[in-house]
């Protein structure tokens, strides 16, 4: 379960490297990072991002700009609509822009970027339903134009901090690595051996970066593997198991704290 995502996809597509997509109900991502920018442009409702070790409140109107390789995770408290659009690298480089040597301003209220936003979504539709060169030019063309608004507004060079970036590296890993082994029985000493750090630094810049504790995020990952496995008809017994709990009991406190009802309410 690597939380690095390579959006291998949208580059066989070699005219237009993108995807668009639109998200309805509410949300709890895990952590995750890529290469890729990514604008998401909330329609409704309201959520959260944690963005480096920031958490962002996001409402209607708001764009979010995803820089290259930060980790983010989005999640609410209730309906949640919003677009992403998630723009290959490789096209970047092509027009001349090197998202590595940026940093996107995170947080955009801005209503002509917004109806630049629209406008290419529309574009995406007419290819998708067109599919010939004018349409992929068109696209292409409106996804110019939303590159062009942003980098000349909204983008400022990068200025690198070795402690940030070597804490970043290690909290990647350990993702990663909690990804992995979410359902095994680990110790913060495993997962502080795997990352090269102490304990003490791992878990201080783990909560100092996504706002959670290390066994905090593991107990998110239990629940959303075991809202799975339950919709899929396992028995609540056999779920706590399977996702890595070794008592019946402490597992159903933790999913109902968690997720606001106990998993024998969900079997049901």
């Amino acid at each position: 379960m690597e939380r690095y995502e390579h959006h291998t996809a949208i580059t066989q597509n070699r005219f237009c490297p993108f995807k668009l997509g639109r998200i309805v109900e509410n949300v709890e991502d895990v952590f995750n990072w890529h290469k890729n920018i990514e604008f998401i442009l909330v329609t409704d409702g309201e959520g959260f991002i944690r963005y480096g070790t920031d958490e962002i409140h996001l409402e209607k109107g708001n764009m979010f700009l995803v820089s290259s390789n930060i980790m983010h995770r989005l999640y609410s408290p209730g309906k949640f609509e919003f677009y992403y659009f998630i723009i290959d690298e490789g096209f970047c480089l092509e027009n001349c822009i090197d998202i590595s040597k940026y940093y996107l301003e995170p947080k955009v209220c801005d209503e002509e970027l917004n109806a630049l936003y629209f406008a290419m979504a529309e574009r995406f539709k007419a290819k998708d339903k067109e599919d010939n060169p004018l349409a992929v030019l068109g696209l292409r063309a409106a996804v110019l134009d939303l590159l062009f608004y942003v980098f000349s507004h909204y983008a400022k060079p990068i200025e690198k901090d070795d402690a940030a970036t070597h804490a970043e590296q290690f909290i990647k890993k350990a993702v990663i690595y909690l990804g992995e082994h979410y359902t095994e029985n680990i110790t913060l000493e495993d997962i502080a051996s795997y990352c090269g750090v102490s304990r003490f630094h791992l878990a201080r810049e783990f909560k100092s970066h996504t706002g959670q504790t290390l066994f905090e995020y593991v107990n998110m990952l239990r629940c959303k593997k075991a809202t799975l496995m339950l919709s899929d008809g396992m028995s609540v017994t056999e779920t706590a198991y399977a996702c890595g709990y070794e008592s019946l009991s402490y597992f159903s406190r933790v999913y109902r704290k968690r997720m606001g009802v106990s998993p024998s309410n969900l079997k049901a």
